[in-house]
């Protein structure tokens, strides 16, 4: 009986270890993949200054880019690149978290919400995207999306966090160059 004292507890403070992961049950494989990037960005940001923050470190770890984030002049032209930088795009993200705070924040595969709102523009103009979209939300309330991050499926890494309502004639994700 002594023996079996150490083994309950043991088992007990496992399983409690455990259930603090999150259910990934549901998820397919890409999406769990997903989710821990977006995660590790999260917290690599969290809490510094911009000065802090690495554009290469960025680029090579989370952010998909076709030119591994090289933003020179020629690659600005003609594009939205040409009003903003990447650190104004970018700093949407770390506003995000100081103001929700990273602890409040979630987030879940877009499939999960095909009967909200938020759903509406993968049903036809970005249909092709929907399941590489992860959708963020306030942790006590996941009924209400607070936003939509598309994933580059074979680096997993944030290819966008910005989409656009073109009004009537469609929606559209800012792209890295």
């Amino acid at each position: 009986m002594k023996t079996y004292i150490p083994l309950i507890c043991f088992c007990f403070i496992i399983s409690i270890v455990f259930s603090q992961e999150k259910d990934f049950e549901e998820w397919y494989s890409q999406e769990v993949q997903y989710y821990k990037k977006i995660k590790d960005l999260a917290e690599y940001i969290h809490n510094k200054g911009k000065t802090d923050i690495s554009t290469d470190t960025l680029f090579k770890r989370y952010i998909y880019s076709e030119n591994g984030g090289l933003l020179n002049d020629s690659l600005k032209e003609g594009t939205i690149y040409e009003m903003y930088s990447f650190d104004t795009l970018f700093s949407l993200i770390p506003r995000k978290l100081d103001s929700i705070g990273l602890e409040n924040l979630d987030a879940k595969p877009l499939r999960f919400y095909k009967e909200h709102e938020i759903y509406r523009p993968f049903k036809r103009a970005l249909a092709k995207m929907a399941p590489d979209v992860m959708v963020y939300f306030r942790k006590e309330n996941p009924s209400m999306p607070l936003g939509t991050l598309l994933f580059d499926p074979k680096s997993y890494k944030l290819k966008s966090w910005i989409l656009i309502s073109q009004g009537g004639s469609g929606w559209y994700y800012i792209l890295m160059p």
